[in-house]
């Protein structure tokens, strides 16, 4: 193995990877790296998770020793304690660093078997990535430049069709699947980039990359707050449909920004031309034969059901996979034909399968007649998995599948376009435009992460007090989006008598 470099490296994994994605984004983190947008705690969340998955995979290979780094700042440290590790016979290394010409790549697992080395990086997610290879393949650039001779280069992603039984089986519950011939295949490629983003980001001339579709793939950009502050708030990028952040980036290229300077003769579907004639006339386009159609399908009494579903990328209870979506909370607004309005609602006990106390409750508070209408029917999936978990309940929830109203259909097929919707049914935009003064307030906004997140991270808090407003608040946020689905049916209702 050759001896490991003294400088501190000017590339790592996740800058090369910001590179190959964008040049200007790798410039701007090097020489402008306080621009950078805030952290969601969404994200943060990910990361939190694909470390903690990481520690569990070292289980397939236990008695290893960490190479990790005692913060992101000593990494040459973590460098020279691989180099020690494996000079002193190591056959199992955590956390590998290695140091290639200033580029810089750590591995989950470095294993050596029968004298040969072998390298396995862990993915979060439950199949090989295109973006993995890549990953991989610089790793193996620059640990097999550093002295290493890798004879297979596996990534280890979980297994989707793992189904929980008792404790949890590490062995199955992992996949591995070897890349070598991939990546052997990228060396080329990988040698040369780093040539290129090398020299990018020691230049003092920030690259010339207008905005575009790589501000958001494969991962969104943590500069688009520096990028974008150009962009007009009701700009040509609230155009939706098919192929609408192509056509727009095209246009914002030509100097167009906005709707008012759109060119003649431009190519856009049907629904495209209706959201910008909605905007350009400032009123809603609305298809009341259509919509009075959709309204007359229910029958009273309507049950306005709001569902919340968690999953974990491990899975805590029996009979479920790697992020498998569980409801553990629901409300349900309940109105009579008379104008009668009752609200139950439901959140399940912290650390227990939620699926019977679910269903439990659920089926107390739907009447045996009338529609359960919903906003987005992913309530189908939900009584889907349930069937597949309490079979002895498919009649029951087959027949409230039967009876589902998804009122998101008109705003889909365009029978009510409203410019504010900027081309979208996102469900709080919606609410806005029939109803401006109502405060609806999502759980991103009272807590930084979706109301799954934050019920699962419920029981990491030590305040019992706390644990119970946390509740308090799940339960009155669930209450606000199913009263938000009866402010949805109510302004269709007026559209048609208006």
């Amino acid at each position: 193995m050759n001896p490991p470099e003294s400088q501190k490296h000017l590339l790592s994994k996740s800058t090369f990877i910001r590179g190959l994605q964008c040049p200007k984004s790798l410039w701007l983190y090097k020489h402008h790296y306080k621009l950078r947008d805030k952290i969601s705690l969404r994200q943060e969340s990910i990361f939190v998770q694909g470390t903690n998955i990481g520690l569990l995979a070292r289980q397939l290979f236990d008695g290893g020793i960490d190479a990790s780094p005692p913060d992101n700042f000593n990494y040459l440290q973590s460098v020279n304690d691989t180099y020690k590790y494996i000079n002193e016979e190591q056959e199992v290394i955590y956390e590998a660093a290695f140091q290639y010409n200033q580029v810089l790549a750590a591995i989950d697992l470095l294993v050596k078997s029968a004298n040969k080395w072998y390298a396995f990086e862990v993915k979060s997610t439950t199949s090989v990535k295109k973006e993995h290879l890549i990953d991989a393949a610089l790793q193996y650039y620059i640990i097999t430049n550093s002295g290493i001779e890798l004879s297979d280069f596996f990534i280890i992603h979980l297994n989707r069709k793992y189904k929980r039984n008792g404790d949890l089986n590490i062995h199955s519950l992992f996949t591995e699947k070897s890349v070598l011939s991939e990546i052997l295949n990228l060396q080329t490629f990988i040698k040369e980039t780093i040539r290129q983003l090398l020299n990018s980001s020691i230049s003092e001339l920030m690259p010339s990359i207008g905005i575009g579709s790589q501000c958001y793939q494969p991962y969104p950009c943590d500069f688009i707050g520096t990028c974008w502050k150009q962009v007009p708030e009701n700009s040509i990028f609230d155009l939706g449909g098919r192929g609408a952040f192509s056509i727009a980036t095209e246009l914002y290229k030509k100097g167009i920004k906005n709707f008012e300077n759109l060119p003649e003769g431009l190519e856009l579907d049907a629904d495209q031309y209706k959201q910008i004639e909605s905007y350009l006339s400032n009123k809603p386009i609305i298809e009341k034969e259509e919509i009075s159609t959709f309204l007359n399908s229910a029958t009273y009494p309507l049950h306005f059901l709001h569902i919340e579903e968690f999953s974990t990328a491990i899975p805590e209870f029996d009979d479920t996979c790697p992020y498998q979506h569980l409801p553990f909370q629901y409300s349900i607004l309940v109105l009579q034909e008379t104008g009668e309005i009752q609200t139950f609602n439901f959140i399940s006990e912290l650390g227990k399968d939620p699926r019977i106390q679910f269903y439990s409750s659920l089926k107390l508070n739907i009447h045996k007649i009338g529609s359960i209408v919903v906003y987005d029917a992913n309530i189908m999936q939900v009584f889907k998995l349930l069937i597949a978990h309490i079979p002895e309940f498919a009649n029951q929830l087959n027949e409230f599948t039967n009876r589902v109203v998804d009122v998101s259909i008109p705003i889909k097929n365009k029978s009510y376009n409203n410019a504010s919707l900027k081309g979208v049914y996102e469900k709080s935009k919606v609410i806005a435009s029939f109803a401006p003064q109502y405060k609806y307030e999502n759980c991103k906004k009272n807590f930084g992460l979706d109301a799954g997140q934050i019920f699962i991270n419920i029981p990491n808090q030590e305040d019992d007090k706390l644990k119970d407003q946390i509740k308090t608040k799940l339960i009155e946020y669930c209450n606000n989006e199913a009263e938000g689905i009866f402010i949805i049916w109510n302004g269709l209702k007026d559209l048609i008598i208006n």
